[in-house]
């Protein structure tokens, strides 16, 4: 036998062993990794710009779970309320942060709940580099998500930055003196 004909058995007999212990390791190692391979859904796509509440939560399965799973409690809902004057509430998030998919859902839920006509809700959506699409106000720099844009009479009043200090209702209120 000449040396370039077993080098070659013993090179191929080396992929083929790579191919099948690669290919069975997915097996052993006791995980799932079928989301790999599976068709493609709706909620494994980036939401960007502007997006409405109700199309967030049907097309992301993890928002909707938190806004099923959370209640806002009557002292939120109270406080919400008592806005009287026009207040537009701007909310920038990622589809793919996990503090977006815990907070959004529930400032939905509460501005939902509270039920005021003087409240407007607006969800943009960025990428993982926070910059906003274009023609979308560049009032809204982002640096963490989700940000909460409060406004009255066209002027930024306030933000809350990833998460209120106490709850949704009474940091929101508080910035807006109530």
């Amino acid at each position: 036998m000449s040396s370039g004909f077993l080098f070659k058995f013993c090179f191929g007999i080396l992929v083929l062993i790579s191919i099948v212990a690669c290919s069975s390791s997915h097996e052993s190692s006791g995980k799932n990794i079928s989301h790999t391979i599976k068709k493609p859904t709706a909620s494994i796509y980036m939401a960007f710009g502007t997006i409405d509440g109700s199309e967030l939560l049907s097309k992301y399965p993890r928002f909707n779970n938190e806004y099923e799973d959370f209640s806002p409690s009557e002292n939120d809902i109270l406080k919400l309320r008592k806005i009287d004057t026009p207040t537009k509430l701007t909310v920038v998030f990622g589809s793919w942060c996990h503090d977006s998919e815990r907070e959004v859902p529930r400032i939905i839920k509460l501005v939902r709940q509270s039920n005021n006509p003087m409240i407007q809700l607006n969800l943009i959506a960025v990428k993982h580099n926070k910059q906003l699409p274009e023609g979308m106000p560049q009032k809204y720099q982002v640096l963490y998500t989700p940000t909460l844009y409060l406004e009255q009479n066209d002027e930024l009043v306030g933000n809350i930055v990833e998460r209120p200090k106490e709850s949704w209702g009474v940091h929101i209120s508080t910035i807006l003196s109530l």
